[in-house]
């Protein structure tokens, strides 16, 4: 009786999601006949909604909270969330709490069931990460009085494991399919069972991990579970887990394609602030270790707008005396330009005294001199095209899970953690199609295991991307954590969860370039903000339910905060770790600009610059051609002096 009166409220309440997408459903149907309810009709769709709005949340907040991405905009809590948090609501959880009252423990359809729990565990999981505890338990709740109560945050991660866990368990490699998967498609485009448990095993792993700091019993509980299946975890590039858009551009193009891209390339709207490019503290990381996914991760310059590195000391053999070798300073056009976030100089802080200028009173100079809006080290287009794909879990994601696990409990896991780390750099190196170079990189000090790596200096002297591997668990963990953070790229949620948890990043305030409207913030900057704020609509069509959430959020909040009513960007969730510093340490103090992140980009000697720079230029093969495609130029000899 149950199952009949879901399928009578889903078809005369919703209608039936009949995707017209590419790739999402080709089933040609009559209009004037009811068909029965089948999971290919609706889950599809539901699928490409949640494409579609987890993007925008990553454009407008998951990639910038991760500083993957620079974008203009300040965070304010003027910011209503309504829209989009009603839209994920009406047309992803309602309509997956549906399917799962049809189709969860229907013998006939037990792994579309396991699907759609897993892809209901996935949302809720996404949704609790980002606002805090929300409707679950009654999320599809229909009542005239529009009352429906949040789940705490502890209880949705208890649900939404457990889904994961029966799901784990219940799919059946020789049961049902879905003739035209969404997301995973065996050779005849019909469902791929083996990748569809991986996804949800891989998942369950992660959320486990996720709940460490909030109850780690339950979490060791069910990383354990988790792990009894060890060979059912994402292992190669063709199980990563990423929705796809296509190419009709009324009908499935991507949302970053839609947005701005579109646009953008065909002229009618050049502006780029909504344009993501790489964030400056992500760049040192990919600088400091001479990262090669750098190309895959971000574009170059153009010969046109490369950008001039006006000072640098490297050495050279003396032109004059073989023997002897000149120490000069000198200028040249680099390939990269990271953007920096939006206030240079924070309210309050002045700019230092250079005391090497020509009269000891000039200020240090800012390197970001002359930069054109179209000089920035702009997002890869792949990430934003049309028809771009948007990865949820990868390959490099399980294996430095296993590594997390197998340093904090080896006792639940076979295999060492150095093994799952090289192994998670060789997934994310394969995922960019450049495995050839990742035995290398992992040669560099900071990123061979067990050993301490010394970063490049963000331009004021905020931040340094060092990597202190070498040690004992918090080392190791330090390497593990800041690899999966480079292997989840432009995967924002990832990356700021990630961060949440573990303040392994332990990054800069963002500066505000104006009055921040923020209840609780300093006026001068916060911290990435901890949560997302609770759309204002339900102040107004369910206060009841909303004050209460808020009120369980801070008697349960780590760190509590009564801000805006207690609903704030800095009361923390449970699943994050404290912050270590504090924000009344970033209040005032003295910017000493450097151009660190950029200088020695070919090397520490004018021969490393001929070498390196024919990497880029393969032209250069002498100074005098270094000179012509570098822009190198000697500025001043500052001494000569006899080798050791």
């Amino acid at each position: 009786m149950k199952k009949i009166v879901y399928i009578i409220l889903f078809i005369c309440g919703f209608g039936i999601v009949n995707s017209c997408v590419d790739d999402f459903d080709e089933i040609n149907m009559n209009p004037n006949k009811i068909y029965q309810v089948s999971p290919q009709h609706v889950f599809p769709g539901v699928i490409h909604n949640t494409l579609n709005y987890t993007a925008e949340l990553n454009h407008k907040f998951y990639s910038w909270h991760a500083r993957y991405v620079c974008l203009w905009p300040s965070p304010k809590d003027t910011e209503d969330m309504s829209g989009i948090y009603r839209d994920i609501y009406m047309r992803i959880v309602k309509e997956l709490e549906k399917l799962a009252g049809i189709f969860v423990d229907d013998p006939d359809n037990k792994n579309a069931g396991c699907m759609i729990m897993t892809w209901k565990a996935y949302v809720y999981s996404l949704l609790v990460a980002s606002f805090g505890g929300v409707p679950m338990s009654e999320a599809a709740t229909e009542q005239l009085d529009n009352v429906y109560m949040y789940d705490s945050e502890y209880d949705m991660y208890v649900q939404i494991l457990n889904l994961l866990e029966k799901a784990v368990s219940d799919f059946d490699l020789n049961g049902d399919k879905l003739e035209f998967d969404p997301l995973f498609r065996s050779a005849d485009n019909s469902s791929d069972i083996v990748r569809w448990r991986k996804f949800a095993n891989t998942l369950y792993l992660d959320i486990a991990l996720r709940v460490q700091n909030m109850d780690e019993n339950l979490a060791k509980e069910h990383i354990k579970k988790s792990l009894s299946h060890n060979d059912w975890f994402i292992s190669s590039v063709n199980d990563i887990v990423k929705m796809k858009w296509g190419t009709d551009l009324n009908q499935d193009a991507s949302y970053y394609y839609r947005s701005f891209l579109r646009r953008y390339e065909d002229g009618s709207d050049r502006n780029t602030s909504a344009y993501p490019r790489i964030n400056q503290y992500f760049f040192l990381y990919l600088k400091s270790y001479e990262d090669p996914r750098m190309d895959a991760f971000g574009t170059r310059l153009s010969s046109a707008n490369r950008f001039q590195v006006l000072n640098d000391t490297i050495t050279r053999i003396n032109p004059y005396d073989k023997s002897m070798r000149d120490s000069i300073d000198v200028r040249y056009l680099v390939p990269f330009l990271p953007a920096r976030e939006v206030r240079t100089v924070p309210k309050g802080w002045m700019v230092g005294i250079d005391p090497n200028s020509p009269d000891g009173n000039q200020q240090y100079k800012d390197p970001y001199t002359s930069v054109s809006e179209d000089a920035w080290m702009f997002i890869q287009r792949d990430f934003i095209k049309i028809d771009a794909a948007s990865v949820i879990l990868g390959w490099a994601d399980a294996c430095f899970m296993k590594a997390e696990v197998a340093v904090k409990y080896p006792d639940l896991i076979t295999g060492s953690a150095q093994q799952y780390y090289e192994d998670g750099i060789r997934a994310s190196f394969a995922e960019y199609n450049i495995s050839g170079l990742a035995d290398n990189y992992m040669k560099t000090a900071g990123i061979k295991w067990n050993t301490n790596g010394k970063g490049r200096m963000e331009y004021r002297g905020f931040y340094t991307a060092n990597i202190n591997g070498e040690g004992g668990a918090e080392n190791h963990l330090e390497q593990i954590y800041k690899q999966r953070y480079i292997a989840d790229f432009f995967n924002g949620f990832a990356g700021w969860t990630l961060e949440r948890r573990t303040r392994v990043l332990n990054f800069p305030p963002f500066f505000y370039n104006e009055d921040v409207l923020n209840l609780g913030s300093t006026g001068i900057g916060d911290f990435i903000p901890e949560r997302l704020l609770y759309p204002r609509d339900e102040i107004t069509y369910n206060p009841v339910g909303y004050y209460a959430a808020i009120e369980e959020m801070q008697a349960t909040s780590p760190s509590p905060n009564p801000a805006r009513w207690g609903d704030n960007f800095f009361t923390l969730l449970r699943i994050a770790k404290p912050n270590p510093q504090n924000i009344n340490d970033w209040n005032s103090g003295v910017v000493v600009f450097n151009a660190q992140f950029l200088q020695k980009w070919y090397g520490k000697t004018e021969e490393e610059f001929v070498i390196n720079a024919s990497k880029d230029y393969p032209t250069i093969v002498s100074v005098p051609s270094l000179a012509r495609y570098a822009g190198y130029r000697v500025n001043t000899i500052i001494s000569t002096y006899t080798p050791n």
